[in-house]
């Protein structure tokens, strides 16, 4: 059997996008707390409920998507990844990436990411033009979107792609580049 991706999804958003069609809702801390009891007894739940032999179920890497994930503290992403790793056989070496948006994406957040086990992060950009991050209803601007970055580093993320839109009603080429 290949190996299994895992895929999170964090339905919470400080705002919402108008272009977004993902299953979201704005962020609500006790809601957020149950959903992370959920998912990690679902989690848990899984190589029983698919019948899986033992070893069977070996996943290499683990992705949090949304939403925006980066709205989960450390120990949130922490409880979670030790649900995987209780009912999968995670890779010690798997890629393991949280999307973040550039506003929640702060230097003492990042840093307890990493340390809950996100070796990889993926930032929602989106745009580096300030125009289309209003058009979307981004809440971020261009130097939160570049600290970001630099704050990844910074908390030691090597692992790093950002998230850009290309095609956007009214952007040119010239815009794109």
């Amino acid at each position: 059997m290949p190996p299994l991706g895992l895929y999170i999804h964090v339905p919470f958003c400080s705002a919402l996008c108008h272009y977004c069609n993902f299953n979201r809702g704005l962020v609500d801390e006790g809601l957020k707390r149950q959903y992370v009891e959920a998912v990690a007894a679902e989690i848990r739940a899984a190589p029983a409920r698919f019948r899986w032999p033992p070893g069977a179920a070996r996943a290499d890497t683990v992705f949090f998507g949304g939403g925006t994930p980066s709205l989960l503290e450390g120990h949130e992403v922490a409880a979670i990844l030790d649900a995987c790793r209780d009912a999968f056989d995670v890779d010690p070496d798997a890629e393991v990436t949280l999307e973040a948006n550039p506003e929640s994406a702060a230097g003492h957040a990042l840093e307890r990411l990493r340390r809950a086990g996100v070796n990889r992060l993926s930032l929602g950009v989106q745009s580096f033009r300030p125009a289309d991050l209003v058009r979307l209803g981004r809440i971020h601007d261009v130097s939160q979107a570049r600290r970001a970055v630099a704050g990844a580093r910074d908390a030691g993320f090597d692992n790093l792609s950002l998230d850009l839109m290309m095609w956007l009603p009214e952007q040119t080429i010239a815009d794109w580049i």
